[in-house]
């Protein structure tokens, strides 16, 4: 192998650490870089609780008054309480469903006091229709002043699953009556 005059030999071995030189310096300005940003989100964090931009949690607060209430199921998975004045009807519409033979959500409703959220209409549980959905409503009076929990229970099945495997679903949410 010929041997390079030493004035180029000094210059591929400038190049190499010049190259070099600016790899390291790269890498260096993305390690500080990394560090301000998580410095950054952890002093965030502290100041603004969990997460870069935390989302607002809802106040759980009764909602106004309204003379009649429909309930559905993001309704009870919210949990939000809600008020009606005495006389008012309180609909739940809900789906029962049978995606694929040997499954199913059937879903029942109950006050915990009938004598504050009395119930009227309920809709009996359908056959089966094979594959498909069916809608679900009971509809209750607001009897008298006072609080009740209303509870809506999904008896769910699924096909060639253990019971531990296919939960059924229970949600409750306050309701308060309000005096006429």
């Amino acid at each position: 192998m010929p041997q390079l005059p030493p004035c180029y030999a000094f210059d591929m071995r400038f190049n190499f650490f010049r190259v070099g030189a600016s790899v390291v310096a790269l890498l260096t300005i993305i390690l500080i870089i990394t560090f301000a940003f998580f410095a950054f989100h952890s002093i965030l964090t502290r100041v603004q609780g969990p997460g870069l931009f935390p989302t607002p949690s809802p106040i759980a607060s009764p909602s106004p008054a309204v003379s009649a209430l429909v309930l559905t199921e993001p309704d009870f998975q919210s949990a939000n309480p809600r008020s009606l004045p005495q006389g008012a009807t309180l609909t739940v519409s809900l789906t029962d469903s049978f995606p694929v033979p040997g499954s199913s959500t059937i879903w029942s409703t109950s006050s915990d006091s009938p004598s504050v959220l009395s119930p009227l209409v309920q809709s009996n549980p359908s056959p089966a229709p094979g594959i498909g959905d069916l809608p679900y409503s009971a509809t209750f009076r607001a009897a008298s002043a006072g609080t009740s929990v209303l509870h809506a229970h999904a008896t769910r099945s699924c096909e060639a699953m253990l019971k531990s495997a296919c939960p059924d679903w229970d949600y409750s949410i306050s309701i308060t009556v309000i005096a006429a």
